[in-house]
């Protein structure tokens, strides 16, 4: 009976040999290199993709440059030379824009130049006043206006009511009119010169 029980005390020493080695060595192992296999695939993937981007390189070169030789868009950028230019134009377009409608044009100031390579964008405080009518006119005309493309936003607007009395055939006619003033940036883009 002792060696049945030195055969099983050795037996499962060995046993336990055999699972401290799969368990140190062996399992870390495999662990380690499914791991560096993932890693491998990952990078191999993220090689083919990069790949392709430098072989569009060409193509998306020669389409830039076909943009930028492209002359249909020339419009809907400020032609100015300069953007002190460019916003002297902006101030006397919506000036005629406002006066034509009926409003007033009760200040313009230049904004800062922002650089939006390979734009500026060249941007006016407005303050208007006028009848509800023209005031809409107003904003109307700018934002639809085609060309120079122009945005209109930071719109604030104030309304007061007033009564006006005319005569209108010897009766008195008491008139209810809404002033509106408004304030907004207009901004434009210019193209940058190399």
């Amino acid at each position: 009976m002792g060696r049945i029980l030195h055969c099983g005390a050795a037996l499962a020493l060995l046993l336990l040999l055999v699972a401290a080695v799969y368990i140190v060595v062996y399992d870390p192992l495999v662990t380690e290199y499914r791991v560096n296999s993932q890693r491998i695939d990952q990078r191999a993937r993220q090689i083919a993709a990069t790949q392709g981007v430098i072989d569009s390189g060409p193509a998306v070169q020669a389409r830039v440059e076909r943009l930028r030789a492209d002359t249909s868009f020339a419009t809907l950028y400020l032609p100015d030379a300069s953007d002190v230019l460019a916003a002297n134009r902006l101030q006397q377009q919506v000036k005629e824009i406002v006066e034509a409608a009926g409003g007033t044009l009760l200040s313009s100031q230049k904004l800062p130049t922002r650089a939006e390579s390979p734009f500026e964008a060249v941007a006016v405080r407005v303050n208007i006043s006028g009848d509800t009518e023209a005031v809409a006119s107003v904003l109307h005309s700018i934002e639809s206006q085609a060309e120079p493309l122009l945005i209109l936003d930071e719109l604030q607007l104030q309304s007061r009511n007033r009564r006006q009395t005319r005569r209108v055939d010897n009766k008195r006619v008491v008139e209810s009119i809404t002033d509106v003033t408004a304030t907004f940036d207009i901004t434009g883009y210019r193209r940058e010169v190399p």
